[in-house]
């Protein structure tokens, strides 16, 4: 019966292991889920949303084809949004499980090329067809362009790895296990019973009777030879059986035996003999089972998608996330890390072949307001006099800290703190601006920072918020911190600014402050010379990000302050300094008076207003004093 029941459960493990691999290879499903979009693209710009994306699980691979280049990028779909503008598109939806266009004109036929733009954190072209493997979040998209001016390529389609659902794979392969491990469990047992009873015998003569056996014992005793009837065995029969009593033989010397007791030694002799066959055959029966075993625990490892999933299916909300934390709810930031280090990599770049070359034209690609109206003189007075020294070039260290505005409209700007190379030099704080999506970030404001000063902010992935200029959420509105600065240079504690911008660690008062400029006035050539100082409003707006928790904030802002020296005397000349100025300068002398403007970019740290009314002094974090232009006064 137990070789039957082992037979049955063997055959039962075969077909339950044909059953697991045919799952595994003729039934098992494709590897990846493919969708087509079904219908022709007739705008410039194809854009698939994060939520299209997010169709199926896994990483997406997007394939174009189409005639010519064709380029894919991917950014925040505010962003790509934003770089659409008013050009058509034609953005891709599910509809009946197949996807569909929803076609948007805004007005404009043609967009410019997509490539190279700051926005983007991912962008591939090719020539006739291109792949693009991402994993989308839901607040991104993709926008697929051939030239800006055809239609975007219209054979596109969307992968996704399948996950091979296959929930009979782990139970079939399980079972299998179990009942290979039955069937050989089964044929053990089975063989130790056969073993032991030695099978069905069918004896060819009689076994002698206690008598006989007792009569065989006596003949012994006397040395009697003892030999069986010729008719009571036939030829080739078999011997007596072994379960005679061992005591029944006599030994080969005719001693006696049969009436000596038995010593402890030879009964642990015995029990030893008849105990190690018994543990051989267990250990046998362990290592026949163990692999089983083993195979079957492997198998409590497989993937999730091998075994059926009894979880209760959670409801899948409509709509958009629920936001679940206040970061969730605010604006994104500007840019990613990955995005600034390529900006300000191909910011330096720009910058030192236009140093080198002088180029103003190729300046601007990167640079704008303040910075780039200080290169522009730089390149000109370089140009007059090679003697003079080229600007403060861009930093070529570490970034040690990066502040990007959080907004979905533009402007927007980025701040960052970074170091040189050459640890003997200060770090710089660089503000960067983007004044429209299909612009670049240009770098407009350039800061060396005062000693000391140790700038902090949120995480480079959460940002800042930005303040307007007219704030009244600071101790000073962003729009008067310029003027208000700009006087007390001028005035020093005359004006009724100085409280608020104490001298004490602001080595821009020391260095061109009131003091500097009272020794100008009492120099001997003011004698036939009246000096003027005054400032102006920069046409750059003032930059405000947010610095701490406590409400505080960074304002990047310039102005210009200007110097004028007219003779108090006919006959007398005004002649410009030497270096810069001179260069600069459209006469070597004046009658009428020359003017010297000097632009001045200043970074503060303003505080809060506080609730008390006290005021609060702003701290000067770093600036930048360049010479910008130099003007004849008319008479």
């Amino acid at each position: 019966m137990r070789y039957l029941l082992s037979a049955v459960s063997l055959v039962l493990a075969v077909a339950c292991f044909a059953l697991a691999i045919g799952q595994r290879t003729i039934w098992a499903p494709p590897q990846t889920i493919t969708e087509q979009l079904q219908e022709a693209v007739e705008t410039p710009v194809l854009v698939l949303g994060g939520d299209v994306l997010a169709t199926h699980d896994g990483r997406q691979t997007i394939t174009a084809s189409g005639d010519g280049s064709i380029t894919a990028v991917v950014g925040r779909t505010s962003d790509v949004l934003g770089w659409i503008g008013e050009g058509d598109h034609s953005t891709v939806v599910v509809e009946d499980g197949q996807l569909g266009l929803d076609v948007t004109t805004g007005g404009e036929a043609t967009v410019p090329a997509i490539a190279g733009s700051d926005l983007w954190v991912q962008e591939v072209t090719g020539d006739g067809e291109l792949e693009l493997e991402l994993a989308a979040p839901l607040d991104y998209s993709v926008a697929i362009v051939a030239d800006g001016t055809a239609a975007a390529p219209s054979d596109v389609r969307v992968d996704w790895p399948n996950e091979r659902s296959m929930p009979l794979f782990g139970p079939l392969m399980t079972a299998g296990f179990v009942l290979a491990a039955l069937a050989l469990l089964l044929l053990l047992l089975a063989v130790r019973t056969h073993r032991k009873h030695r099978g069905p015998q069918r004896r060819l003569s009689p076994a002698p009777s206690r008598r006989e056996r007792r009569e065989i014992q006596r003949g012994a005793r006397r040395g009697l030879p003892i030999a069986p009837e010729p008719e009571a065995i036939e030829p080739g029969s078999a011997p007596a059986p072994d379960d005679a009593p061992a005591g029944d033989a006599a030994p080969a010397d005719g001693t006696s035996t049969a009436d000596e007791p038995e010593t402890p030694a030879d009964d642990a002799r015995r029990t030893e003999r008849r105990a190690t066959p018994r543990r051989r055959a267990t250990l046998r029966r362990i290592r026949l089972v163990v692999p089983i075993a083993m195979g079957a625990a492997l198998l409590t490892g497989c993937g999730p998608q091998y075994w059926p999933d009894l979880a209760q299916p959670s409801a899948t909300p409509s709509g958009s996330p629920e936001p679940t934390s206040l970061e969730d709810t605010l604006p994104p930031a500007a840019v990613t890390v990955r995005q600034f280090e390529r900006i300000l990599e191909d910011t330096r770049e720009v910058v030192a072949q236009a140093d080198e070359t002088l180029d103003g034209t190729l300046a601007a690609e990167r640079l704008g307001g303040p910075q780039l109206d200080a290169r522009l003189v730089n390149y000109t007075v370089r140009a007059a006099d090679g003697s003079i020294a080229a600007a403060t070039g861009i930093p070529d260290g570490d970034i040690q800290l990066l502040l990007p505005q959080q907004s979905e409209v533009w402007p927007r700007s980025v701040m960052a703190v970074v170091g040189w190379q050459d640890e003997t030099q200060a770090q710089s704080a660089l503000v960067f601006v983007q004044d429209a999506p299909r612009e670049d970030y240009r770098l407009v404001y350039q800061f060396r920072l005062e000693s000391g000063n140790q700038l902090t902010g949120a995480s480079a992935d959460v940002g800042a918020p930005g303040l307007p200029a007219n704030t009244p959420l600071l101790e000073l509105a962003p729009e008067f911190i310029s003027s208000a600065y700009g006087d007390v240079l001028i005035n020093g504690s005359n004006s009724s600014w100085s409280p608020r911008f104490p001298a004490d660690n602001d080595s821009l008062q020391q260095q061109v402050g009131y003091d500097d400029k009272q020794e100008t006035l009492a120099a001997d050539t003011s004698q036939t010379v009246d000096v003027t100082f005054a400032d102006a409003e920069d046409e750059q707006a003032p930059v405000t990000l947010v610095a701490d928790a406590d409400g505080g904030a960074y304002v990047a802002t310039s102005f210009v302050e200007s110097t004028t020296s007219i003779p108090r005397e006919d006959g007398v000349t005004v002649r410009p300094g030497e270096g810069a100025q001179a260069a600069l300068s459209p006469v070597e002398s004046s009658t009428t008076g020359l003017t010297a403007s000097y632009q001045i970019q200043a970074l503060f740290y303003v505080p809060p207003k506080s609730d008390d009314g006290t005021e609060q002094p702003l701290v000067l974090l770093g600036y930048a004093y360049a010479l910008i232009d130099v003007q004849e006064v008319q008479g």
